[in-house]
């Protein structure tokens, strides 16, 4: 795009109409951003634009802070150790409305061995 538009002027936007306003979204849950929002590693907020009455209102219930083992990436367990232990923002589980939900999620942890931890994204 830059090669097309060397030799044009700079051309400035209009402004936003007076009608809207700015707020900042949680894109996972549409929702206000929370503290745990703003400390997601992936960069879920954004800022957009909103007629009055239609943005969000609600706070964001999407992520959640929860201990990991840092070897297996899942929730820990009682038999992890706790020099593997980390808190790390997540996706909650009931926030999940994928239809991929399934015990494929469910995975034995290297260190414990046991079907119990939990992978989410991060």
């Amino acid at each position: 795009m830059t090669q097309i538009h060397a030799d044009l002027p700079d051309k400035a936007f209009d402004p936003a109409p007076d009608t809207l306003i700015r707020r900042s979204v949680d894109t996972m849950s549409g929702k206000m951003p929370t503290e745990l929002s703003m400390a997601d590693p992936r960069g879920t907020v954004i800022t957009e634009w909103f007629i009055p009455g239609t943005e969000p209102r609600e706070p964001d219930d999407v992520h959640v802070k929860a201990a990991v083992c840092t070897e297996s990436g899942k929730l820990i367990t009682e038999y992890c150790p706790t020099t593997l232990i980390e808190e790390r923002i997540l996706q909650s589980v009931q926030s999940l409305t994928s239809p991929y939900l399934n015990k494929q999620l469910w995975q034995s942890c290297s260190r414990c061995r046991r079907q119990s931890c939990l992978y989410l994204s991060r």
